[in-house]
Parts: structure tokens; sequence; C-alpha cells
């Protein structure tokens, strides 16, 4: 079992976010145009209202990531830049 669970660990390819976390294209061009993060974050609020998102800042902030331009899943290392 061991080296079963290691083998598949190893030769998976990693999953990547659905296209829910990923913002519209109205969504990300408001969101780029906002220079107050309390506006940018009440957009980011409203696109994941429907998201199962647990995990925020310490300041309670939706997680984003600015190279992937995506709302950060839980629980995911979903590239080099943010992990």
């Amino acid at each position: 079992m061991f080296v079963w669970s290691y083998w598949m660990t190893i030769f998976t390819s990693p999953a990547s976010p659905s296209k829910e976390f990923y913002l519209s294209n109205s969504e990300k061009e408001r969101y780029e145009k906002e220079f107050s993060q309390e506006r940018q974050q009440d957009i980011l609020r409203r696109a994941a209202r429907d998201l199962p998102i647990y995990t925020t800042s310490a300041s309670k902030a939706i997680r984003y990531c600015e190279k992937c331009q995506l709302i950060k899943p839980d629980r995911a290392h979903h590239c080099s830049a943010c992990d």
C-alpha cells in the first residue's frame, strides 16, 4: 500500500483550479482599475460568494493570485509564485 501510494503521488499530474475560481473579464477589468484595496476586496468577495473558500489572509481578505489572476482555492499550491 505504501509503495502504491508513493508511486501514485510521484507520477500523477497535479490538478489545475477549476474555471469558477477565475474572475470574469469584466470583474478582472474592474479589479485592475481599482486602486483601493478595500474595493478590490469587495470585487473578490462578490466573485467568491458561491465558492467553497474558507481560508482567508490574516486580515480576513480573500486570497488572490496576481500572477495567475485567480481566487486562490483552499489548500492549493497552484503556481510557484504563490507557494
